[in-house]
Order: C-alpha cells, then structure tokens, then sequence
C-alpha cells in the first residue's frame, strides 16, 4: 500500500471513530434525558391523579365529619328523628348508598327506607371496628358485600359520641362500582391503566377483572382480596423520582415491561397507583433515535467515501 495511502488511514479512521463516538456518547445521553423526562412526567401525573381522587373521597368523608358534629351538639336522640335526619342528608347526596349510625349497644339506625335484619349487630361488622381503631379520624373501610343491598360497598366511618352518653360510629357507604368507574376514568397514559390499594396492600379496583375483590356470601358481607405484592413480576427495578411521595419501579408483569407508580392517598390509608407499558413511549424514543442514526450513516458514507476518494487520486497523482 502506498505509503500516502497509509498516512491518511492512520488519520481518517481515528477522526471516523472520534466521529462514531461523539455521536454515541450524544445518542445515549438523549435517551437517559429522555427516560428522566419520561420518570418526571409519571410521577407528576401520579401526584395530579391522586389529588383527584383524594377530593373525591374528600368530599365524602366532610359529609361524615358534618354528621357527627350535628349528632353531637344537637338534641338528636329519638329513633325517629335520626332516620328522618339522615335521610334528609342522603337525599341532597345521590352518590350516597346509606347513612347510619351503630352504636355500641348493639342498635343501629338507618335512613328511613333502610332497616337491619333482626339480630343485626353492628359491633362485629368491619366498618364499625375499623372506626374505632381510628381514635375518632375518618376512615374508610375495605370493599365488603352490604347486607341490605347484596352489592359491594365502601365505608366512610368514624367514631362518635352522642349528646345521650351513648357511644357509636357513623357510617356512609359507597357503592364499590363508583369507586371502581372514577378510578378507571383515569388514563395515566394512553394505554395506561389505574388502580387502586387499600392500605394492606389489597387490590381495590384493577383494570385486570382477575384482581378483584371476590364476593362471597351475604350473610358474613366478606371479600376476597388479591395482594398486589402478590402478582408474579420479573425484573424489578426501583427508579429513583424527585417526588419522594411516588414509588416508581419497572418491571414485567404478566409478559409486558411496565412502568408501576404508586402513591399514598392522602386523607385515607390506601394507594392510588397506574401501570404503564415501556412499549407506550417507543414512538417518542424513534423521534430520538432516527435522526442521529442517520445523521452517524451519513458521517460514515461520507467518511468512507472521502478515504476512497483520496486513494484515488494518492494514485492517480503516483502515476
């Protein structure tokens, strides 16, 4: 090989490797900013959405917290006159299924179209233990089968203390189905999915009917809950977010790459929480990809075809 010939290799293809590399370097540090703008916008998103749902409840549990203040400091102490009360507050709030207070001699009272079957002993049932281990807080309940309608409710409950020395909890309860609709309303993503936990950890609401809570028989008002720790996963990476609120991880679920962020509610112990596809922002990572790909074939065409052209004329000039 010519010795001219040699000379311009030993500089051409350093200059081409420089050249690769720089746009390499470029390339791989484009898709860190972009996987850090993709982790921001998740984790706003998850914080906007969980601020959403946490006025919805919001809204319910004031309800509740207006109703123990009421029974508290005005002289509301016949059957009679708390039936017809409640009633008065349901009417004004459709989304309500049932309002009622048990107290801890074993009566309860509803609004006046409800009644309890016989023997009905509210000191036992899970909303009204729940309460009063909240130490007078608003808390909701766990999905369970209600006893009067056969449906999936919630209960947004809290201790209170009656102007007559009794001692109960006020109940209101939502149907799960509202829950579950205002929840799936929500599309984190375009083929995101939401869902919900409640404070153990058990699933709510999940757009994967398999996750559910199962319903069992009326009269113990149980369901069965899936864990979603529970829910096989593979390749678990934690990603580390500049909200300390959302928990941000990647892993495969069910065969697909996911992106899972959840975040707690603030005013009741549960987690609201969305999976998303990594496939979902692969549109966004060609935009990024293309361009400096073609921009390297081209440095690489033009490159090469440089080092052919000064061969070229290395020998024509050596003639």
């Amino acid at each position: 090989m010519n010795i001219k010939i040699k000379n311009h290799l030993s500089i051409t293809i350093p200059l081409l490797a420089i050249f690769v590399g720089i746009l390499v370097y470029i390339y791989f540090m484009q898709i860190r900013e972009f996987r850090q703008s993709i982790f921001e916008q998740i984790t706003i998103n998850t914080a906007k959405h969980e601020r959403d749902i946490n006025s919805w409840f919001a809204q319910k549990m004031m309800l509740v917290d207006m109703i123990s203040d009421d029974l508290r400091h005005f002289n509301i102490t016949e059957i009679n006159d708390l039936g017809k009360f409640f009633s008065q507050v349901a009417e004004t709030n459709p989304s309500v299924a049932a309002i009622y207070l048990g107290m801890h001699n074993k009566s309860i009272v509803f609004n006046d179209n409800l009644q309890a079957p016989p023997g009905f002993d509210p000191t036992i049932r899970t909303w009204y233990i729940h309460a009063n281990k909240s130490r007078g807080k608003t808390v909701a309940s766990e999905p369970y089968i209600d006893i009067l309608t056969g449906k999936q409710v919630i209960t947004l409950c809290k201790t209170v203390q009656l102007n007559n020395g009794l001692n109960g909890v006020i109940g209101i309860d939502i149907y799960l189905d509202d829950v579950t609709n205002l929840v799936n309303a929500i599309h984190p993503y375009f083929i995101g999915t939401s869902f919900l936990l409640s404070g153990d950890g058990n699933i709510v609401t999940h757009a994967n009917a398999n996750f559910l809570p199962k319903s069992t028989d009326e009269a113990s008002g149980r369901a069965f809950f899936t864990k979603y720790s529970d829910i096989e996963t593979n390749d678990v990476r934690n990603i580390r977010t500049a909200n300390n609120n959302v928990f941000l991880k990647q892993m495969v679920i069910d065969g697909v790459e996911k992106y899972v962020a959840t975040i707690k509610i603030s005013d009741i112990d549960w987690f609201y929480g969305s999976e998303i596809p990594v496939s979902a922002f692969n549109k966004d990572l060609i935009r990024i990809t293309v361009p400096l790909i073609i921009i390297l074939i081209i440095g690489i065409i033009i490159s090469i075809s440089g080092i052919i052209l000064n061969q070229r004329r290395i020998r024509g000039a050596g003639k």
